[in-house]
């Protein structure tokens, strides 16, 4: 009999990695039993000989191609047995979560105990939960019986199955029984479906979940935390909840993907050097470079969540190469102002978090100084990262990621307004895009709601993708620009002696010194490629080109241009210190600089403005 305290702790992590290294095996087997095959036809000796090597060769290759067959079915067991376990753990974490929720706890054999002050109206449902979580378990574990069962392949036989060491046995002895299961994915499905129907706006799904009790809220948390994690209008807490409730699953998941891909590495190369002794490991492939960027993201969201509640993970969500996510600083539901930051070009969670959370932290900080006096609880901001962000400046001469992305940005957005207004807690929002991403934040604001945004914020702007202020459902007045103003550097040089050439006498030279300008060359840098595009077609293309070139003239992907818009509020350009990755390279040396503080440590101009406007102080 299977004791909760037993189950309690189960993970299918360890099970998976098995999986990816039992497949790695079985790849390796089939390539070299394609090697060999290979070898064959291009063997073209005859006699008695060469018709024993061809014979005997004929039947490893047979050999091998039954042993991956073997060693396949064996990673396709363990693959099941992981998403066995993983529902078990699944069904255990909802039961947990409403437990705590409702002032309950569990103990070692399962027994729903009720708090001093708690209702115990909820008893059966965290019951039911751990019955049920109870029943997969003894169904898990006749699975690993059937998994090891020596009927199922010949054990004996297979001596990369039999030389296997399974990873800690989280199903007790493993010689359970039972009638088999009807798929290794049927533990449990999903319903992803809202009562109130699945095209629900964001402002619907805040209402929905607005009135739900606190145990309805922890079952669906429990029931798919990544889904409820990520589902806009949902308040920033319960969100959260989610998010740190699926992130170790996700790691998991992605860490035996990283290991899988390098074992099959290591196994081709083992392989591989069989036969070529030389043999040198071949640069890592695309799939290993994508499984570690999503690992590598995961864990970088893992840091700010195990900072515990000063920060809110309000979107983790991995997808190919990378991971969607978006972290809150302050008290995203309760805060009076809320700003929402969108990093652009080559940014990733892995790498860029840290920059764009400290910006957030500056805005916070400046808000609650002296000069403006908005107590620090105020203002709170999130940094999202929850589109595919162009790698590079040829990625990025379209605005097709940043329509794309803007999409789910308008929904991000929607939803944050949704749960406060939901809630009876208004709130002066702000979307604040740089870079790239301040096209992507452009275009959001055509997306939202009316009402959602109070204000819109775009800095070092490549383009604006609009043409006309009234595409916003921003108030009128309130979009801001701010475009660094070119800053001229004087490098002061030492006096020196330097060695002649020539061989002459030593050069004296006493000080000196020269200047050089710094630019943020990204601004409105969308918006003069396209009319230089427009202009080669309507040059280079004959009619069609004529055509085509006055259209993207007229309504240019990039929009107009952001320096010189009417009815967009020009904010300081007075900007910070430029970013490490950008101060050596004059033209864009700026672009990294807002919202900075100086050289000298004071607020720059851009920096109080963009706060102002955050806080509801502008001008």
């Amino acid at each position: 009999m299977m004791r909760w305290c037993e189950v309690a702790c189960w993970r299918g992590g360890s099970f998976a990695a098995l999986a990816g290294e039992v497949d790695a095996e079985r790849r390796c087997l089939e390539a070299q039993a394609e090697d060999i095959s290979v070898g064959l036809t291009g063997f073209m000796s005859q006699g008695l000989a060469a018709e024993a090597i061809r014979g005997r060769l004929g039947r490893t290759v047979e050999a091998l191609r039954a042993e991956a067959v073997q060693v396949g079915a064996l990673a396709a067991g363990l693959s099941g047995l992981a998403a066995a376990v993983d529902g078990v753990a699944r069904v255990v974490g909802w039961a947990l979560e409403m437990a705590s929720g409702c002032g309950y706890w569990i103990d070692a054999d399962g027994g729903v105990r009720v708090g001093e002050d708690a209702d115990p109206g909820a008893v059966g449902q965290v019951a039911g939960l751990v019955a049920e979580a109870l029943s997969l378990a003894a169904q898990a574990d006749a699975a690993m019986g059937r998994v090891l069962a020596a009927g199922s392949w010949d054990v004996a036989s297979s001596p990369v199955i039999a030389s296997l060491t399974f990873p800690g046995d989280p199903l007790g002895s493993g010689t359970g029984s039972g009638s088999p299961v009807a798929g290794w994915g049927d533990f449990r499905a999903l319903e992803r479906s809202l009562p109130l129907g699945p095209d629900a706006s964001p402002a619907e799904v805040a209402a929905w979940w607005h009135g739900l009790s606190q145990a309805e809220r922890a079952a669906w948390i429990g029931q798919d935390p990544s889904w409820i994690g990520g589902l806009d209008g949902v308040d920033a807490a319960s969100r959260d909840r989610a998010n740190r409730l699926a992130l170790p699953g996700l790691i998991a998941a992605a860490l035996a993907r990283v290991e899988a891909d390098n074992a099959a590495a290591d196994a081709y190369l083992r392989a591989a050097q069989e036969s070529n002794p030389y043999a040198v490991p071949p640069p890592p492939s695309q799939e290993q470079i994508d499984a570690q960027n999503v690992l590598d993201d995961l864990l970088k969201v893992k840091e700010y969540a195990d900072k515990g509640s000063a920060y809110s993970i309000m979107l983790v969500a991995p997808q190919a190469g990378r991971v969607y996510a978006a972290i809150g600083v302050g008290d995203v539901d309760r805060a009076a102002n809320v700003v929402t930051l969108v990093p652009g070009m080559s940014t990733t969670v892995r790498a860029s978090m840290d920059d764009f959370l400290k910006r957030a932290g500056r805005i916070r900080d400046v808000a609650a100084s002296d000069a403006l006096g908005v107590g620090l609880p105020e203002t709170a901001a999130v940094v999202w990262m929850g589109y595919d962000t162009p790698p590079g400046i040829w990625d990025a001469k379209t605005t097709g990621p940043a329509r794309a992305g803007a999409v789910d940005l308008a929904a991000f957005m929607d939803g944050l307004n949704g749960s406060r207004e939901a809630a009876g807690m208004p709130v002066w929002l702000t979307l604040f895009g740089h870079s790239y991403g301040s096209t992507t934040s452009s275009i959001a604001a055509t997306l939202t709601a009316p009402g959602t945004l109070d204000n819109l914020i775009l800095t070092g702007s490549p383009g604006t993708g609009v043409m006309d202020a009234s595409e916003w459902n921003v108030p009128a007045g309130q979009v801001y620009v701010s475009a660094a103003i070119p800053r001229v550097v004087t490098v002061d040089l030492p006096a020196g002696t330097f060695p002649d050439s020539t061989g002459g006498l030593p050069i004296e030279m006493g000080p000196s010194a020269y200047t050089y300008v710094q630019h943020d060359g990204a601004v409105n840098a969308g918006v003069h490629a396209d009319r230089a595009a427009a202009v080669a077609l309507m040059v280079l293309g004959g009619i069609p080109g004529a055509y085509a070139g006055s259209g993207m003239l007229a309504d240019p992907p990039f929009g107009h241009v952001v320096t010189d818009m009417d009815g967009v509020t020009q904010l300081s350009g007075y900007t910070g210190v430029p970013s490490e990755d950008l101060e050596d390279n004059q033209f864009f040396a700026l672009h990294g600089s807002y919202p900075s503080y100086t050289a000298d440590g004071d607020v720059s101009g851009s920096l109080m403005d963009i706060t102002k406007v955050v806080v509801g102080r502008y001008p």
